[in-house]
């Protein structure tokens, strides 16, 4: 059995890990000819959107890719977001839950410090952010999210989702491959 352990904050630094300990499990087995189980223990309490998409697509992408993933311990922001778009086989652990934060509608500083000044940027992101908040609310309906907790993320709450939760959403959740 090849098992790798991933329990830190979503970066590009920790994902960028992740995708290489991936990659040399791959090697190794090509090499040798054989494929072992493999696992990958997940358990995170966030971070960068942006560096989740970099692992969504990178396992998404790749035909080749047939390691079980397994949630552990927390699914917290990002790490949901992961675990609920990757078209892998997925397994969820006893005790472990997820939370999933509102969805902001305000662009963030960063986004207003770069776009002062600039309307035509300004006016791109907040269609861009408008965009992003449908796409998300249609993935929390697809994979079984209750509308009461949708409009709760809407409002500014945080929602808890339990471990028995996570098991039926992981339910509404078919691989694509």
């Amino acid at each position: 059995m090849k098992t790798i352990i991933f329990c830190d904050e979503i970066n590009y630094v920790t994902i960028h890990e992740l995708i290489k300990n991936i990659e040399i499990i791959n090697a190794s087995e090509e090499l040798i000819g054989h494929t072992y189980i493999r696992k990958i223990y997940f358990s995170t309490s966030g971070g960068l959107i942006s560096a989740g998409n970099i692992l969504i697509d990178y396992i998404n992408n790749n035909t080749n890719f047939s390691f079980i993933f397994i949630a552990t311990d927390q699914l917290i922001s990002t790490g949901f977001e992961i675990f609920t778009k990757l078209n892998c086989s997925k397994k969820i652990l006893q005790d472990t839950f997820g939370i999933i934060h509102a969805i902001t509608k305000n662009k963030s500083e960063k986004e207003n410090r770069c776009t002062i000044g600039n309307e035509h940027v300004q006016t791109h992101l907040t269609k861009t952010l408008e965009t992003d908040i449908k796409n998300q609310i249609n993935h929390y309906r697809e994979i079984g999210i209750k509308e009461t907790d949708i409009k709760k993320i809407l409002s500014g709450e945080h929602i808890f989702i339990n471990n028995e939760e996570l098991l039926k959403i992981i339910e509404n959740i078919r691989p694509s491959k």
